[in-house]
């Protein structure tokens, strides 16, 4: 009969022991912290100064899934970023502050993009710049980035919004018709529907000093909720991670970017290139972004869209934008 040996309390302490240095090791600690994740994040439908968010599963590990919703407002985003549906959302700054107006809590952590608009006219509508609007119709998209810019250069140019130039409240996708039916004059619109309209040849653009405004330099940000900071810093960190990692793939390699983009958003490469050339890709939120953001709160408080201040400090939450440039700069 075989016996098998009997294991004394020194064996014993000696395979635990190898047993736990097997478990410190990097390689069992990878693997531990390499747990499957699936991050549910927002995007805008159909617009190239998106396209970070299009390829973070380009730059995501093996164990981490990109679950990319479109929606069709910033609205829509943040009701699902605040209700637990999405873990982030990119989404429009001046969104992002009307939230936390509301109290609703919400953060901004990074930049997305700048940039991003056009004014248009309708080709033969005899209009060339801003100063020539009073009596004409002006499509825009309410409280956003571009309809705040537009009543800036009508301010600039003597003009007044609902007094001298008729404003006519349409959703983005709505611009191209109206445009080209000559329902409206002027279309202060959004990518891409400013690039198809000049591509179409039914518009001109009628505002090269449109990012020359004092909100010029700011636009798309990436939000999360208060709350997936406060409980799992660690998801919001890879979140900018990501971000940072997809906004530089895409400024290293824009012909790549341009060609799937026109394959996602079922758009002429041609459109989805001019539209990019209309685009500023960056992360960071510094001085000079902070103060733009102080003024926009400014212009919105003046046209009525806030009834309140808001203290800048209060929209972002940037402690994890270094270790996300660092992951971004990392070979």
């Amino acid at each position: 009969m075989l016996r098998h040996p009997k294991l004394d309390r020194r064996m014993f302490a000696a395979l635990a022991g190898a047993a736990a240095l097997l478990l410190a090791t990097p390689a069992v600690q990878a693997q531990t912290a390499a747990a499957p994740t699936t991050l549910r994040i927002s995007t805008f439908k159909g617009q190239p100064h998106y396209a970070s968010s299009y390829m973070l599963a380009k730059v995501a590990p093996p164990n981490v899934k990109i679950d990319l919703l479109e929606v069709a407002t910033s609205a829509e985003a943040m009701d699902a970023l605040l209700t637990g549906n999405i873990d982030a959302a990119y989404l429009g700054l001046v969104t992002s502050v009307l939230a936390v107006a509301q109290d609703r809590p919400v953060a901004v952590i990074a930049a997305v993009s700048s940039k991003g608009g056009r004014i248009v006219a309708r080709k033969g509508s005899g209009i060339a710049a801003v100063k020539d609007l009073k009596g004409k119709t002006v499509a825009v998209s309410k409280a956003t980035q571009t309809d705040i810019m537009m009543r800036e250069l009508l301010q600039k140019a003597g003009l007044e919004a609902g007094k001298d130039v008729e404003f006519v409240l349409l959703p983005t996708n709505a611009h191209v018709e109206a445009l080209a039916s000559g329902r409206i004059d002027v279309a202060a619109t959004t990518e891409p529907a400013g690039s198809i309209m000049l591509s179409m040849g039914v518009g001109t653009d009628i505002a090269p000093d449109l990012y020359e405004t004092s909100t010029g330099k700011v636009g798309i940000v990436l939000a999360v909720s208060r709350a997936t900071i406060e409980k799992d810093p660690a998801k919001v960190q890879l979140i900018a991670d990501l971000h940072a990692k997809a906004t530089a793939w895409v400024q290293s390699h824009p012909d790549e970017t341009a060609a799937e983009l026109a394959k996602i958003l079922r758009q002429k490469e041609d459109v989805v290139r001019l539209a990019m050339t209309n685009s500023a890709l960056s992360i960071d939120i510094d001085d000079a972004f902070k103060q733009q953001t102080a003024t926009l709160i400014d212009q919105l408080i003046k046209i009525k869209y806030l009834d309140r201040s808001v203290a800048v400090d209060k929209v972002f939450d940037l402690r994890f934008l270094d270790k996300a440039r660092a992951a971004a700069e990392a070979k």
